[in-house]
């Protein structure tokens, strides 16, 4: 088995963008067309219970430092449909999201930055579940263990199952709110 969460030596050499020069129409962020077909859907489910889908293909090996801050510590679920990207914290630590694969991870006060190679198409889907909906669904008591420290946490890595696989493609096509919710 692979090691999913590495140290890094240096930042690789690639263009680099903040997540504030995109172009934000509705609920669709694009990145500036200089990079390549880069663009991101978000969309709320619930309190606290949001998607992103994301598909990217850089021309150039690029570098993506996101400018949003959450407000609460949060559960993220990466679907990785198709190519290949890690994020990397100011400690160093690297996670790893690769296609057909779910990687789970969560984020307390982390700051980071993710990494696209060129000319990869990247297709990917976020469930984002901040703490609150985290107590909500799960309970308060695992809650608080999945958000008992500040930094980026992997917790789970494994390949997308046939029974996974049909909900996330319900959620990458189906918009409707309620359908939303239930998948």
């Amino acid at each position: 088995m692979q090691r999913q969460r590495h140290r890094r030596s240096e930042k690789p050499a690639g263009d680099r963008c903040c997540a504030s020069e995109a172009d934000i129409s509705g609920s669709r962020r694009t990145l500036p067309d200089g990079i390549g077909e880069c663009w991101s859907d978000f969309s709320r489910i619930d309190a606290d219970l949001s998607l992103a889908r994301s598909q990217y293909r850089p021309r150039r090996a690029w570098v993506e430092e996101p400018q949003n801050r959450h407000s609460q510590p949060m559960l993220v679920m990466t679907f990785a449909l198709a190519g290949e990207s890690t994020y990397c914290d100011s400690s160093g630590s690297q996670i790893w999201f690769r296609q057909q694969h779910v990687t789970i991870t969560t984020f307390g006060s982390s700051v980071g930055e993710r990494r696209y190679q060129a000319q990869q198409h990247v297709d990917q889907l976020r469930l984002r579940i901040g703490k609150t909906a985290a107590a909500r669904y799960l309970g308060s008591d695992c809650a608080e263990q999945l958000f008992s420290d500040d930094g980026v946490r992997q917790r789970a890595f494994t390949s997308i199952s046939a029974a996974s696989q049909v909900h996330v493609n319900a959620l990458c096509s189906d918009t409707d709110p309620l359908n939303r919710h239930i998948h």
